[in-house]
């Protein structure tokens, strides 16, 4: 027996094809990682070091869940300018590189970091950037650095330091950095 060509198939085939087009779908969706839960996950190995730098996928994902969800920001910088994501000891970084969450504002402001380096290290060039823009600093002495900083505007502003370590050469003085009201 032919089928005449045009003819579509009975109403029971196409439900079936349907339910099973749903449930494909279904299944990709619920092996997908939800992005609140992805996002707390980078934060928690940012905080331990699992995680030193964020790679742009990282960055875009921060910068969505702060913006979609400002309470969270309010939630991280606990009433501060600013907050080391980054794993740290008493604002001095664990880290190559150093992840801080500064806190929306309409005013200029100050990034204050305080550099401990062998002699051998400096000058120490830091590059720090954010959402959008990016400077690089020259450290040609041990101590205090500052920066300022254009108003973050109406969202909280990721900011990343990246100092190279293996500039450090022989020594075995590590390279430590501070940001300074960030504890």
């Amino acid at each position: 027996m032919r089928v005449p060509s045009g003819k579509w198939p009975s109403a029971g085939v196409l439900l079936v094809a349907f339910s099973y087009l749903m449930l494909a779908g279904f299944v990709a969706f619920g092996f997908r990682t939800p992005r609140l839960e992805r996002f707390w996950e980078l934060v928690k190995q940012l905080r331990i070091g699992q995680v030193e730098c964020l790679q742009p996928a990282d960055w875009n994902l921060v910068e969505e869940v702060l913006q979609s969800h400002p309470a969270i920001a309010g939630d991280l910088l606990e009433g501060r300018k600013q907050t080391l994501l980054s794993a740290h000891h008493q604002g001095w970084c664990a880290t190559a590189c150093a992840v801080l969450l500064r806190a929306p504002s309409t005013s200029p402001g100050q990034l204050r970091l305080q550099l401990e380096a062998p002699g051998k290290s400096l000058p120490l060039k830091l590059r720090i950037h954010g959402r959008s823009w990016s400077r690089e600093l020259t450290a040609s002495n041990r101590g205090l650095l500052e920066l300022e900083l254009a108003p973050a505007g109406s969202l909280p502003e990721v900011i990343q330091i990246d100092f190279d370590e293996a500039m450090a050469g022989d020594s075995t003085e590590p390279i430590r950095l501070k940001v300074e009201g960030a504890e």
